[in-house]
């Protein structure tokens, strides 16, 4: 079953996220129509990755979480996949059928979901953590295709990012970015210790 949940956490890794949120934007900037959104998406991923790692790097550096709820800082791969997921699959469904919206948002929700779950069954994050990474990444997401998914039109010619999409997924499935690493030797810099904080298992 661990082969399982780390085929599905992959999906979650910044190193096949990244890729494919800039794919993204560059669709929407293209187009002098969504150009707008263009921006809503790039300062939406910012705020989320920024929100993300303010949350871990305060932990690793200070030990600055919560201990009542096990909480030592937003999930990563819950919050991202959250934003990215629905957005993407958005994206993808509107270029095929303007009706495939919605179910594609939906669809990229529940994979979101499923990497949260992945983190807690392979013991990476408490639930306080995946909820909270859940709920940081969705709740904005939302928001936006709300605001602005209902609004995108296209036209064939601009399915060029499907299979350029999928060779990114292809390609980064497996991969880590070492941004939990670049964090903690941060952390390492600014501790008075120069050593990061690190979540206390029970037992030891």
């Amino acid at each position: 079953m661990n082969t399982l949940w780390r085929f599905v956490t992959a999906f979650g890794d910044v190193a096949m996220l990244v890729p494919c949120a800039f794919l993204m934007l560059i669709a929407l900037a293209v187009p002098v129509a969504t150009r707008p959104q263009a921006r809503g998406w790039l300062l939406l991923c910012v705020a989320v990755v920024g929100v993300t790692a303010c949350s871990k790097f305060l932990f690793m550096a200070w030990g600055l979480g919560v201990s009542t709820i096990d909480f030592t800082g937003l999930s990563g791969h819950s919050a991202v996949s959250a934003v990215v997921w629905p957005s993407l699959l958005a994206l993808v469904g509107a270029m095929v059928n303007p009706m495939w919206r919605v179910p594609s948002m939906v669809a990229g929700f529940g994979l979101a979901l499923s990497i949260g779950l992945s983190r807690l069954e392979l013991h990476a994050h408490s639930a306080s953590e995946v909820v909270s990474g859940l709920l940081v990444g969705a709740v904005p997401t939302l928001v936006f295709l709300v605001r602005w998914g209902a609004h995108w039109r296209w036209h064939g010619r601009a399915c060029w990012i499907i299979p350029i999409i999928l060779c990114v997924i292809v390609l980064t499935h497996g991969e880590r970015f070492p941004s939990q690493k670049w964090l903690k030797d941060a952390a390492a810099r600014v501790n008075a210790d120069h050593k990061a904080h690190v979540r206390q298992r029970a037992g030891t």
